[in-house]
């Protein structure tokens, strides 16, 4: 049976394409897609969606496992939020650390223990992950409050599961390429041995941690809006109506293990957040279900440089106009997120229009990043 393989992508840069071509190469390949947002990234490109059978991959879901958007309609207007953004923005770094920081003290989790995990994932999170809940990270993680069209206030955080993601994911790349040579193809682990299934556990457990850690931010964001804005009214600190994907994960469907790096899942009604930029803001979108992208859509605009190349490249003042509407943190060490650095969002939501509908775009207000 020929592999089912689909492009979203009308002209992809070529080390992406080739890239994806060799990740697709191997026999246990049976479907896979490269959406419009996609470009380089670790052993498969940022933007892919690859589903194989029997294995699992742990370099196709990355580093950062579990990474995703949540996205909170709070019902607040935006004049009333404009006068205190400044003391708002402060705030959120006061109390909410960023890049390689992390809490002194642990944070609590309830619901740690329903997750099954290996004694290694076990050590790793034993020695500071409960620190590290509640916290943002660095790079294109950020906490953003910006408005929908309606002019209500949306709260929006871009994070994942921290150094234990990073650490477990570690672990598991290298085991998986124990004993193997490099002309040998993507690295993968058997979901019938026990190293595999050790994964899959640990996996889900980052995946609970990831979403833990975003609802941890989402909730001392309440806080801060409550006590600068002088509401009168509890906030929803259950999260009723909280928006939340992950885009770095597999899971098992029909047999297959279905492995997206930086794509949403997008089954019919789903709804997800897809990221723009500090200045053209984020997307709530609703899934369409089409199966050639494996049920899946964009995850972001995509870059379309590097890091190196935005900070050696991008000018300064050029940022700084683009940032005039938003209070955000602008300057050198934040160049590398600076708007021009990626693909144009409005493009890539009309690209991918037979996989998701647009419902709301969120502009930015306020955007935090480490």
């Amino acid at each position: 049976m020929p592999k089912q393989i689909h492009f979203f992508i009308e002209d992809p840069e070529e080390e992406t394409r080739t890239q994806f071509d060799q990740a697709v190469k191997p026999d246990y390949v049976e479907k896979a897609a490269l959406l419009p947002d996609a470009h380089l990234g670790y052993a498969l490109p940022i933007g892919a969606v690859v589903a194989v059978r029997d294995q699992v991959l742990p370099s196709w879901v990355g580093y950062d496992i579990g990474c995703g958007i949540s996205g909170f309609p709070t019902g607040i207007e935006t004049d009333r939020l404009l006068p205190k953004r400044e003391q708002i923005f402060q705030e959120i770094y006061n109390r909410i650390p960023v890049g390689f920081t992390h809490h002194k003290t642990d944070r609590r989790w309830e619901g740690a223990d329903r997750f099954n995990r290996s004694d290694r994932s076990e050590e790793i999170f034993a020695k500071d992950g409960l620190k590290q809940l509640g916290t943002l990270g660095g790079g294109n993680h950020f906490i953003e409050l910006g408005k929908d069209e309606n002019n209500q206030i949306w709260i929006l955080i871009h994070s994942g599961s921290r150094g234990l993601g990073h650490s477990v994911a570690d672990y598991y790349i290298k085991k998986a390429a124990e004993g193997k040579k490099q002309n040998q193809g993507p690295f993968s682990l058997s979901t019938h041995l026990k190293i595999g299934r050790e994964y899959l556990s640990d996996l889900f457990f980052c995946l609970g941690f990831a979403l833990e850690n975003r609802k941890q931010m989402m909730r001392v964001v309440l806080k801060i809006l409550i006590g600068k804005l002088s509401l009168n009214r509890t906030l929803d600190f259950g999260l009723e109506g909280l928006i939340d994907q992950p885009h770095n994960f597999c899971e098992e469907k029909d047999g297959l293990m279905i492995h997206r790096k930086g794509v949403i899942p997008a089954e019919s009604g789903k709804l997800a957040v897809m990221g723009g930029n500090m200045r053209d803001g984020c997307f709530i979108v609703e899934g369409l279900g089409n199966p050639q992208s494996l049920n899946s859509g964009a995850h972001g605009a995509g870059r379309v440089m590097g890091r190196r190349a935005a900070k050696k490249s991008l000018k300064l003042d050029e940022f700084k106009k683009n940032m005039r509407s938003v209070t955000a943190k602008v300057s050198r060490s934040t160049l590398d997120e600076a708007p021009d650095a990626y693909k144009d969002p409005f493009e890539v939501l009309q690209r991918q229009s037979k996989l998701v509908r647009p419902l709301h775009h969120i502009l930015p207000l306020i955007n935090v990043k480490g």
